[in-house]
């Protein structure tokens, strides 16, 4: 049985944004940002297809939206980008993260994606749905959130799993230790290759390919060390892989 309306249906089928080309980095979260109400409901339109483009101005637009909240994960993910090297074309300062993420990250041709465990988002992960989802998608007002969980995991996980496999990235990072769980059954993860040194990084090898889980993405816990340690990963990896 079918759950929620169309718009419902519509973020389970999109897989995320940016540009999902053949040996590219893909980037995993948790879930959206932010939550859906009745102002912002018309960006769904957006959703529509497998996945979205991001145009150029948009991430300088959002960060001046949304301010850190935003920013401090984009940032993260440049850092990774231009420290492990993978972005060989750049030609701006490659200490520079906020001026990559701005004129670079997600755009055509930058080989970089980003897609979500969870479509629907809240203030807390562990938080209960909103109130307002009852009616914006009319799921169940009794729903819980391990019951919306088991129905992302159901329906949504096997989509994402197809596109991930169609679009062949040579590295897919997951952040978050609280989807760890989520992301080894995504993608068939079983035993890590190798672990850093305080254990916050696991790198495991599915059908060729990397996949690399980590610490969410916010300045307190992917550390400078944390991040040299994942682009070192991501570099070495690279070597390995041209070998």
């Amino acid at each position: 049985m079918r759950i929620g309306n169309e718009r419902f249906q519509t973020l389970m089928k999109c897989n995320g944004w940016g540009d999902p080309q053949k040996d590219g980095i893909w980037f995993i979260g948790l879930e959206e940002a932010d939550e859906w109400s009745e102002t912002n409901i018309e960006l769904l339109n957006r959703y529509i297809n497998p996945f979205m483009e991001v145009e150029k101005g948009e991430i300088e637009g959002n960060r001046k939206r949304a301010g850190n909240k935003f920013t401090k994960v984009v940032d993260i993910m440049s850092a990774v980008i231009l420290n492990s090297g993978f972005d060989a074309t750049y030609n701006g300062k490659r200490d520079d993260y906020v001026a990559y993420s701005n004129s670079r990250l997600f755009l055509n041709q930058s080989r970089i994606f980003q897609a979500n465990l969870f479509p629907l988002g809240k203030k807390k992960f562990k938080g209960m749905l909103p109130d307002a989802y009852t009616q914006l998608f009319e799921l169940h007002k009794d729903m819980s959130l391990d019951d919306y969980q088991n129905i992302v995991r159901k329906d949504r996980f096997p989509i994402l799993h197809r596109f991930w496999e169609e679009t062949q990235p040579s590295t897919t990072i997951c952040f978050g230790y609280q989807g760890w769980k989520d992301f080894k059954v995504l993608l068939n993860l079983y035993e890590p290759i190798i672990k850093n040194n305080d254990g916050s990084i696991e790198l495991y090898h599915v059908q060729g390919k990397s996949v690399i889980l980590t610490p969410f993405f916010s300045r307190y816990m992917m550390t400078e060390k944390r991040i040299k340690d994942l682009s070192e990963i991501i570099k070495s990896e690279t070597i390995s892989s041209a070998k």
